[in-house]
């Protein structure tokens, strides 16, 4: 998931006692960059990873997360999570891989300079990121697991990182706006929450054994109703069907696994639960509009 942004020795960082599921990768005044990786066995999963930064992180796995007078809500690659500094938060497991995920701090000036573009009221407000989270494009995902890989290659140069990572941040403020004027705020509370809640069981479900090939039966007898009134629910309150959510969020993951499969793609494609290498690819260009193979060189 989700959360981080914690420590480091820039003027962004709070001077705190580095957490280690944590590690900052690049840091500016402006801009830090951290990799999260909490596994469920860590004593302190449910609260690891103090927020210490205007913070966009980017799930590389699925985890319950819990906010002050938010109703819960799953965080999994489809999206990314907001916070403000210092906001409390708690987590509970669903991936066996624990919280994983890549996040950008972004400095004060530069934040609410990005939010005044969509609210100047909320730009001016104490706590200017109002939203707590937003569904990220296929393009967007792309554009921040390529600038993780360019960080990671020490090629990028410090205005390049700070310019991809202001750039990231507007595209998912202007998501999570987006979807606050559709009605379709990431866990807003007024809306219908017993269907809210029946669709994020059901991700959590899906979730937590993500490369299993569960049927539609399996998955509504874990959240206990019909597989028809799960179908229409989940295409009602996200848009799209059981089966291509868990396809997006298959292809997502993959993405952040094609580094340590490279030269076995076919191992990928297996492990990601398509049929055969070809099956994967084609999948995966129509996504990212890549292919597997050249991602992680971007």
């Amino acid at each position: 998931m989700n959360a981080s942004g914690h420590n480091s020795d820039s003027s962004l960082r709070g001077g705190i006692v580095p957490d280690p599921c944590d590690r900052v990768v690049f840091a500016t005044s402006d801009v830090v960059a951290g990799e999260f990786r909490c596994p469920t066995s860590y004593p302190a999963f449910a609260t690891a990873g103090r927020i210490n930064h205007y913070i966009v992180a980017f799930p590389r796995t699925s985890v319950w997360i819990e906010r002050e007078a938010l109703p819960p809500f799953v965080a999994d690659p489809g999206f990314a999570t907001i916070y403000n500094p210092h906001q409390p938060y708690q987590r509970r497991p669903i991936s066996p891989d624990g919280d994983r995920s890549d996040w950008l701090g972004i400095s004060e000036r530069l934040t609410r300079d990005a939010v005044r573009q969509f609210d100047a009221r909320d730009a001016d407000h104490p706590l200017p990121l109002r939203h707590p989270a937003a569904a990220v494009s296929s393009e967007t995902y792309l554009a921040q697991r390529q600038l993780f890989t360019r960080i990671a290659s020490s090629i990028a140069e410090p205005m390049e990182v700070e310019e991809r990572a202001l750039l990231l941040l507007v595209a998912v403020l202007r998501s999570a706006y987006a979807a606050s004027e559709c009605g379709r705020e990431v866990a807003a509370p007024r809306r219908g929450r017993a269907r809210r809640d029946l669709v994020e069981s059901a991700k959590a479900a899906m979730l937590s054994r993500l490369f299993e090939n569960a049927s539609v039966s399996e998955v509504a007898s874990d959240v206990d109703v019909s597989p028809y009134h799960l179908c229409r629910s989940f295409r009602a309150e996200t848009g799209m069907t059981l089966h291509a959510y868990r396809r997006n969020i298959r292809l997502r993951t993959a993405l952040g696994l094609t580094e340590s499969y490279r030269g076995s793609l076919s191992a990928l494609a297996l492990k990601a639960g398509f049929y055969s290498h070809s099956h994967f690819t084609t999948a995966f260009r129509h996504a990212f509009g890549v292919s597997p193979s050249i991602e992680s060189r971007s």
